[in-house]
């Protein structure tokens, strides 16, 4: 929402979504794409593998819950 249609018909190549959710402006969601396709580019990262180990790099699923201390929260 919030742009002429013609765009998206006439110019865009691609459609990428964030999540299916209205927000206020574009800001933030082009600033999850930005984090999202720079943190796979070589040297972004400190260890090349990390990518690798993330919850949707192998099956698309997350993974299980993680928990740290205090035990009791």
């Amino acid at each position: 929402e919030g742009f002429d249609e013609r765009i998206r018909k006439y110019l865009a190549t691609d459609e990428i979504s964030v999540g299916d959710y209205v927000m206020t402006g574009g800001e933030l969601p082009a600033l999850v794409i930005i984090d999202t396709v720079t943190r796979l580019m070589p040297g972004v990262l400190g260890d090349e593998g990390a990518t690798q180990n993330d919850s949707h790099s192998d099956r698309g699923l997350l993974e299980h819950p993680h928990y740290t201390r205090p035990v009791n929260f």
